[in-house]
């Protein structure tokens, strides 16, 4: 069969598309995630301990409780000693436009192994929202908590993780997909 191209062109066009496709490939594998975890063995339950300090008590429960219910190896659970959890909710006040914050510790990125991770809920910027866009907020950070990246608001799929308001406040399919990602059974 005769090639498509001649061999001037094929030879030009080869290395430029091997490169495009290797990108496209790595923005599509970890558009999603953040690059850290906490440490996690194949066929096990990650057991996240979680405490929570200031308001909020009741979106926090909900939020980590819908990340519980899902078909993850995710398991949050309420503990109230900061030395052995891995997730720490507070609630500040902070003149800032965010809703919610995390600080991964004791590093972020591609290969981070994750020990803790505070999540803060900004008070000043909540004071006046509902408690269903709370646990929103709280969701979103458990999930970034877990090593979820942002999920661009123009996507077609629903996701805890876009930002904004949403009609939604617990993880969706392509949160639990992203999450079996990075922790797979």
């Amino acid at each position: 069969m005769k090639p498509l191209l001649p061999p001037f062109l094929r030879r030009r066009i080869t290395l430029p598309a091997v490169i495009c496709a290797a990108l496209i490939l790595t923005t599509v594998v970890s558009a999603h995630r953040l690059g850290g975890k906490f440490y996690h063995v194949r066929s096990t339950w990650l057991y996240i301990p979680y405490t929570q300090a200031g308001a909020y008590g009741t979106p926090v429960y909900y939020a980590t409780r819908s990340w519980y219910n899902t078909p993850t190896v995710v398991i949050p659970y309420r503990s109230y000693n900061y030395a052995t959890s891995k997730v720490d909710y507070y609630t500040v006040y902070r003149y800032d436009s965010w809703w919610g914050l995390t600080v991964h510790h004791p590093c972020s990125g591609w290969g981070c192994r994750y020990v803790w991770a505070d999540l803060y809920l900004n008070s000043r910027t909540l004071a006046y929202e509902t408690n269903f866009l709370r646990q929103k907020v709280a969701a979103h950070e458990f999930g970034h908590g877990l090593g979820l990246a942002h999920a661009p608001g123009y996507a077609l799929y629903t996701s805890i993780m876009k930002q904004g308001y949403l009609s939604y406040n617990t993880p969706r399919t392509h949160d639990i997909n992203d999450t079996n990602g990075i922790y797979p059974w």
